[in-house]
């Protein structure tokens, strides 16, 4: 009895087998191959300086230049690329790719809806469709075919196709690569024509300004050494006018320093004008002569008795130079004031003329900037064109002596052998998997027809005798 239950078991096992086998010979035998050709690709790096200056150029750091890098290579798929492909690709080629779109699956589907595009994804409505929506599945096939592999610290990518056909494979790699290598070309010598046209639209503009410069530099050299000249003689002029300014008004100031002064001592006793000079040759002269007389009072006093005549003459007379400073005074102090309003005056006639110089001298300084604006400008303009020239120079060199962008390192190689299917790792997965499947099921499923119910007949069988049974309803009560 054991030995029909492994039996039973066996047999399970490999009838899971044999299916899992035949589907992978299935898989084998009704698969398509596919052959995987390569092309090997440098992209030439950035010059870190221009070959006819030497100048540094525009190449960043490490990190930029690997971004650089590997955008470049992204583009080896791109749209338009592909595009531009699948149109020079042969008619058996281009069926080949739209094959392959259309039976792209799910995935090819989804793509479809989510970017609006009526894909036809039944072969044989591929082959119904319009010439403008084969060429959208060709171009999804490519994509679909082409995959980008860059080197590991290197500048070099591995361009792979994979196609149902070797030759098919070796021609659509030789054709992507070549037509990526001259679409990188045509992009770097148009950029260079723009900027090259841009250079010398701005040569073209500076020239201009420098001949219109050139025509009126002899006129502004003449009009800028006469307001030179001009601003020279204001300043002159202007410091001449400051001093006799000052002058004006210091005398205007000492004038009423002096009326003050006179106003304080008509207030004061006669007696003590003798001991403060007193502004004015004629109050001066009089303040000396009561200063003599005041003296010779004094010598009398020790000689002459008071009521003596030669005391009351001095004492008169000393009378008569008080009263004539007191009538003198007034007309000191209006002749004081009188002087103030001329030097008041001649100090506004002085200041209005100072303004009208400093306005004068204001605008020649204005046109002596312009002046030094223009001559500036110019020799801006002048730096400008030296740089241009150096730049166009450059740009033209530079055009000549560029490295390609990109070239083909590689040729297209593909094996003789296609990359799938994979008929030994198929048949060893299906194997691996038939075993495991019939495992499971012998684990799991249940036991079969060959059990045996009746305890005798299992001694019969075994051979050994059966010390109990556990009756099913005690262990229902039980349960």
């Amino acid at each position: 009895m054991l030995q029909r239950i492994v039996r039973h078991r066996i047999l399970t096992v490999a009838l899971a087998v044999a299916v899992f086998v035949g589907l992978g010979l299935c898989l084998n035998a009704f698969t398509d191959p596919v052959y995987r050709a390569a092309v090997r690709i440098e992209f030439a790096r950035p010059a870190d300086r221009t070959p006819w200056t030497g100048q540094l150029g525009e190449s960043g750091g490490y990190q930029s230049d690997n971004q650089s890098f590997y955008t470049t290579a992204e583009l080896l798929t791109s749209h338009a690329l592909l595009d531009r492909l699948a149109r020079t690709l042969p008619p058996d080629e281009v069926d080949q790719a739209v094959q392959r779109a259309a039976a792209g699956g799910p995935a090819a589907l989804i793509s479809g809806l989510l970017h609006g595009d009526e894909m036809i994804v039944a072969p044989a409505a591929a082959g119904n469709a319009t010439l403008s929506d084969r060429e959208d599945l060709a171009t999804l096939g490519l994509r679909m075919m082409v995959s980008v592999e860059p080197l590991r610290d290197t500048r070099l990518v591995d361009l792979k196709v994979e196609f149902p056909t070797r030759d098919g494979a070796l021609d659509v790699a030789d054709r992507l690569a070549g037509l990526f290598v001259r679409y990188a070309a045509d992009q770097v010598a148009a950029q260079d024509t723009i900027g090259l046209a841009f250079l010398t639209h701005q040569l073209v503009q500076v020239e201009r300004r420098l001949a219109h410069a050139e025509n009126d530099s002899n006129r502004a050299g003449a009009v800028g050494a006469a307001a030179r000249a001009h601003v020279a003689r204001l300043e002159e002029a202007g410091t001449g006018f400051g001093t006799a300014l000052a002058s004006i008004e210091t005398d205007r100031i000492a004038a009423g320093a002096r009326i003050a002064r006179l106003r304080a001592l008509a207030g004061r006793d006669a007696a003590t004008w003798i001991h403060e000079p007193i502004e004015g040759e004629v109050m001066e002269a009089l303040r000396h002569a009561l200063v003599d007389v005041k003296t010779r009072i004094a010598a009398a006093r020790a000689i002459y008795r008071d009521r003596h005549p030669k005391r009351l003459a001095l004492e008169a007379e000393r009378e008569a130079l008080e009263a004539k400073m007191r009538e003198e005074l007034p007309r000191a102090i209006a002749a004081l004031e009188g002087e103030r309003s001329v030097l008041a005056a001649r100090e506004a006639d002085l200041r209005d003329v100072l303004s009208h110089n400093e306005h004068d001298l204001g605008a020649a300084d204005q046109e002596v900037e312009r002046d030094a604006v223009r001559e500036a400008e110019r020799k801006a303009d002048q730096d400008l064109q030296a740089r241009l020239l150096t730049a166009v120079a450059d740009r033209q060199i530079e055009f000549r002596l560029r490295t390609p962008p990109a070239r083909i390192v590689d040729a297209a190689t593909c094996d003789a052998d296609p990359v799938r299917p994979r008929k030994a790792l198929n048949l060893a997965v299906c194997l691996l998997a038939g075993l495991l499947v019939g495992g499971g099921v012998v684990l799991l499923g249940p036991p079969g027809p060959v059990a045996i119910q009746d305890p005798r007949r299992l001694e019969e069988e075994l051979g050994l005798p059966v010390v109990a049974v556990v009756p099913r309803k005690s262990l229902e009560q039980q349960g």
